[in-house]
């Protein structure tokens, strides 16, 4: 580094700890640093531009909400890297609820790419995270992700409506949601 300038984690401390316009001035210098690197990183994940200006967008603001929790005996870059892998995978998941389709954005595999990502030790990402789910969810799920069959041939294969099938997958999501904010807790 050259002299004077100061490294990402110093800029980490003074845009925790620092006077405002200390505070402004470590952000802004973290931004114009870092924004192109996980722009790109976001586009290469996401298979639409929008989705990954979402992403984006939501990774500078929760680097904003929790920059308390930034421990500065830890690499910031890498640090960074996870909070925008963690916005992929919930602007691909939000995407996907709302549209019931993962056909517009490849696959679902994507996700569950994404997601290994950030836990590589995982195996597959959705198999170890159905255990709490209830089994008419879980296997509209596995049906959907795992088959790839669409919400139709779910609702022929349970007996059930396109509807319900399409409602069974999203709940089934919606546990999943809930199982990975208790484990971020842990």
């Amino acid at each position: 580094m050259k002299a004077g300038v100061k490294t990402d984690e110093e800029l980490m401390i003074t845009y925790t700890k620092g006077e405002q316009l200390e505070q402004e001035e470590a952000f802004l210098e973290l931004y114009q640093r870092h924004r192109a690197k996980v722009l790109g990183y976001l586009r290469k994940k996401l298979t639409t531009t929008g989705m990954a200006e979402d992403a984006f967008q939501q990774t500078w603001m929760k680097l904003h909400v929790g920059r308390h929790r930034y421990d500065p005996t830890l690499p910031f870059l890498p640090w960074l890297f996870c909070i925008a892998r963690n916005c992929a995978v919930d602007v691909f998941r939000k995407d996907e609820l709302v549209l019931g389709t993962a056909s517009d954005f490849g696959t679902s595999e994507r996700v569950l790419n994404i997601q290994q990502e950030v836990e590589p030790d995982s195996g597959t990402a959705v198999t170890p995270k159905l255990d709490g789910i209830p089994s008419r969810y879980k296997e509209a799920l596995e049906l959907r992700y795992s088959k790839e069959m669409s919400f139709e041939e779910i609702a022929k294969k349970l007996n059930v409506t396109p509807e319900n099938a399409r409602q069974r997958v999203s709940r089934a999501l919606r546990y999943m949601r809930r199982f990975f904010k208790t484990e971020e807790k842990v």
